[in-house]
């Protein structure tokens, strides 16, 4: 009888709402469907986001990249004919803005590892397009400069704020494709600038119409991007992602801890490591070679129509003294500009197939930029003892596109590579420090190179030196790509032992 008693009053308690009883009982779990599907659902709008992501900042860095070198330097004439300004002034303003760039990028990529990417994106872009705009106002050599300068340092943070986005929003195994999509914006703005600037001035308009043209672009694709962020504010990379278990934010923005699939957690700790983790062994190689690739870039686009010319002869086998000036220069110019299209071309195509290749390896890329480095060597080992006039323009334009595509394909990995060792926290300054490493070894594609070419008297010293130096970057990635394999399997291997660990 009490038994029965004490039975009804439980059940007494339980229907009435307003009882302890009642606040104490949890409710009871989704069942399995809507568990599925919901997570089908959060899954599906993980993609979508990233995917929107991914196609806003490839506009914008196609946008930023033709508000940049490029047009200023087909637009440079004019300008300076409408100023009254001489070669010798324009030489300075150009000096000036490179300068400022290489001074500011690795600044900017130092102070990314503090400030929301998406403020400073979104700030470099709006702030580029009303500079880019302005010059197109200016009225004197000190108002073009000022506001190039101005332009110059709003630019910096534009690719590092992107690298932080992707890297936030992407996996190891899966940035690889993002980072090719986005970057290959750049080489496609490079071969459009010649048609953007002479659809404009063909149009009737004049260098000032196309400033405020892509300035104004700029503008609109910042505050896209702007309300963009806004609406997705709420939004957190990790939370969108299935599977994640790491809730713990990282200060400000989306700054959270992630697990790769070696079990590696980066977490807010290892910011502490600080340039400890910066100055390892295998981050300073990637910076030393990643300062022979620029080299090599630069010394491409800057003398390679100097080197077609002094080396112009028949196929026959006449020396080029036999050639008059003009025809030889006509002719250099000819395969000058059939080499740098191709080479855009070859640009494009390595930079968007090295990201995905990569995600199909699982994130291997100093294996990819080994293959690249060999075939890179090859074409200019061709390129150094078959003479271009014995190639003709289909062999000129496949040796430029391999050219093209290894060097800007290896950019890309080395970025990505860089990324990938050291944790998210301090990646911003493992990315500056192979910025700042390699444009000065952009600097060995000038006086050095030309000071050697004069001492040895021949212009095959610098086919010579593109060969040579393209056989030491494929050297060294096969020692990073050796250490990439060592630390996966070291990697490996801790997550079994952890696993092994935790199991019953």
């Amino acid at each position: 009888m009490l038994a029965r008693r004490a039975l009804a009053a439980t059940i007494v308690a339980v229907d009435d709402r307003s009882s302890p009883v009642r606040k104490e009982l949890k409710p009871l779990k989704d069942p399995p469907t809507t568990m599925a599907r919901r997570a089908k659902e959060h899954e599906s709008h993980s993609l979508v986001h990233r995917g929107r992501l991914v196609a806003l900042l490839t506009l914008g860095y196609g946008v930023s990249s033709w508000a940049f070198r490029p047009t200023i330097l087909s637009l440079l004439p004019r300008l300076l004919g409408d100023l009254g300004l001489d070669h010798e002034a324009g030489g300075s303003i150009i000096s000036t803005c490179q300068l400022t760039y290489m001074a500011f990028k690795p600044l900017a990529q130092f102070f990314s590892d503090q400030v929301d990417p998406r403020i400073l994106l979104t700030a470099s872009t709006i702030v580029s397009g009303l500079s880019f705009c302005a010059v197109a106002l200016s009225t004197s050599k000190l108002h073009v400069t000022v506001l190039l300068i101005l332009l110059m340092v709003a630019q910096a943070p534009h690719t590092p704020a992107m690298s932080k986005l992707l890297s936030q929003w992407f996996e190891k195994e899966e940035r690889g494709g993002a980072f090719s999509y986005v970057n290959s914006a750049v080489n496609v703005a490079s071969c459009t600038v010649p048609l953007l600037v002479s659809t404009v001035l063909g149009a009737g308009g004049t260098w000032h119409s196309v400033f405020l043209l892509v300035g104004t672009a700029l503008c609109l694709v910042g505050l896209g991007q702007a309300l963009f962020f806004w609406s997705s504010r709420h939004l957190e990379p990790r939370d969108l992602q299935p599977g994640s278990t790491n809730k713990e934010k990282a200060g400000p923005g989306f700054s959270t801890p992630t697990k790769n699939t070696a079990g590696n957690t980066t977490s807010p700790k290892d910011g502490e490591k600080g340039w400890a983790a910066v100055l390892q062994p295998s981050v300073l190689l990637v910076a030393f070679n990643f300062a022979l690739v620029y080299a090599i870039r630069l010394g491409i686009e800057g003398w390679l129509a100097t080197f077609l010319k002094e080396t112009t002869r028949p196929v026959s086998g006449m020396a080029s003294s036999a050639l008059p000036d003009n025809e030889a220069a006509a002719v250099a110019v000819a395969a000058s500009t059939v080499f740098l299209f191709w080479w855009q071309v070859g640009g494009f195509i390595g930079t968007a197939a090295a990201g995905p290749v990569a995600d199909m390896l699982h994130g291997r890329c100093m294996v990819i930029a080994s293959c690249q480095a060999t075939a890179m060597a090859t074409a200019a080992a061709v390129l150094h003892w078959v003479h271009w006039t014995v190639l003709g323009q289909a062999g000129l334009a496949t040796t430029a596109t391999v050219l093209g595509a290894c060097v800007y394909g290896q950019r890309l990995l080395f970025n990505l590579s860089v990324r990938d060792n050291v944790p998210l926290a301090v990646a911003g300054r493992a990315e500056g420090l192979t910025s700042l490493v390699a444009e000065l070894g952009g600097s060995l594609a000038g006086f050095p190179l030309v000071r050697l070419v004069t001492v040895t008297g021949t212009w095959s010293t610098y086919s010579l030196c593109l060969v040579s130096t393209s056989a030491v970057v494929a050297v060294i990635n096969l020692v990073l790509a050796r250490v990439e394999a060592r630390k996966r399997d070291q990697g490996q291997l801790r997550f079994l032992q952890k696993m092994k660990v935790k199991s019953p």
